[in-house]
């Protein structure tokens, strides 16, 4: 009893420690894992009525698990969910993680996700609110609920309401506040709102005037949106791709609401622009050397934060799609992902499946 006792204690000192250990599984940690997990696949199969459930969840959810375990981790947490239900699986926090884990799993349950708003505070509607955008055409049934956060008193919720209904139902009621924010003073609200209409896929000539009126203005937010709209309504590169070459070079120093894409003080506009450049396609190939600056400028950074990080990602994620002029400059490319403290080399495999399709377009 005692000895079982003591490998418990290990099993759990190990899973606690494993986050701060980086990559480095010894062969004991790895032992530890192995044990674990087939605890946790006994406890779910058996589908017994006293299982913890949440407790389950969250180890499943949040160890870092080796590598070669996370086909049957993955497996166990949707047949957690399929056996035990979405809203018994944890809190608000917990269902967004299954909701973004695994969303077609969760597609039955958009009424769980969607009843958890009554009651809950800021920071868990919004996230509950993005768990039911990635559920899509599945949410629908959801509307009317998610209509009145419309006139809840944060703007934040008010906007991120308004993406979920654009989403899951193309709202009318969300489109009139949207062209109402659009409209307004206030440049987070403007250009969430421009960014929104613009992905809604309606080429409507009564919101177009607007925005492009939009792509003059004074915020480098609302111009980068504008600019994005306006190439997604009309695809027209040439009413566009001035605003974002200018665009890719500045940085505001204000800092963005979290939405839609990566959003991180100074970059967040930058990241859109090059999302865009990178659908304009080989169009938008005057872009390369101003991109190819971002990279070089980006993989330089000491200790870069997440946003520089993202903003390096994109860089090269767009010269994949500019062609064959951004496939000559690999060489340098290749040298820039090699700079230590790099997102690129943290996700190596990642990065050399972009360089290989940066290659792909080399010509001859």
């Amino acid at each position: 009893m005692i000895a079982l006792i003591c490998r418990a204690i290990t099993v759990t000192a190990f899973l606690i420690a494993c986050p701060l250990l980086g990559d480095e599984i010894t062969p004991e940690l790895r032992a530890a894992f192995g044990e674990r997990l087939a605890e946790l696949r006994t406890q779910i199969s058996s589908n017994k009525a006293n299982l913890d459930v949440p407790s389950a969840m969250e180890q499943l959810l949040y160890t870092r698990w080796p590598e070669e375990s996370l086909p049957e981790v993955n497996r166990l947490i949707q047949v957690s969910v399929r056996n035990f239900g979405l809203q018994n699986c944890g809190n608000s926090s917990t269902i967004c993680s299954l909701v973004r884990r695994i969303p077609d799993v969760c597609e039955p349950y958009a009424n769980d996700v969607a009843e958890l708003m009554e009651s809950a505070e800021i920071g868990e509607k919004l996230g509950l609110l993005s768990s039911l955008r990635l559920l899509g055409e599945s949410a629908s049934g959801q509307v009317e609920l998610v209509r009145k956060e419309l006139g809840h008193s944060s703007p934040v919720i008010q906007i991120h309401a308004a993406a979920t209904l654009v989403t899951i139902a193309n709202d009318a009621a969300a489109t009139r506040f949207l062209l109402r924010a659009m409209s307004g003073k206030s440049p987070p609200l403007q250009w969430r709102a421009v960014y929104l209409l613009g992905k809604s896929g309606r080429n409507e000539k009564a919101w177009l005037e607007p925005i492009r009126k939009l792509a003059k203005d004074n915020d480098v937010a609302v111009r980068t949106a504008a600019a994005s709209a306006i190439w997604n309504l009309t695809g027209k590169p040439e009413e566009c791709l001035l605003v974002l070459l200018d665009v890719i070079q500045r940085r505001d120093q204000s800092m963005a609401m979290g939405f839609a894409y990566p959003s991180d003080m100074g970059d967040s506009h930058r990241i859109l622009a090059l999302m865009t450049l990178s659908s304009i396609g080989t169009d938008a190939a005057e872009a390369i050397p101003r991109v190819i600056q971002i990279l070089d400028e980006t993989t330089k950074v000491d200790q870069p934060s997440s946003a520089i990080h993202k903003l390096s990602w994109y860089a090269l994620s767009a010269l994949t799609e500019l062609g064959p002029e951004a496939a000559k400059a690999l060489p340098q490319v290749r040298l820039m992902a090699q700079r230590p403290g790099t997102i690129f080399q943290q996700i190596p495999k990642k990065t050399e499946e972009l360089l290989s399709k940066l290659q792909a377009a080399r010509p001859g």
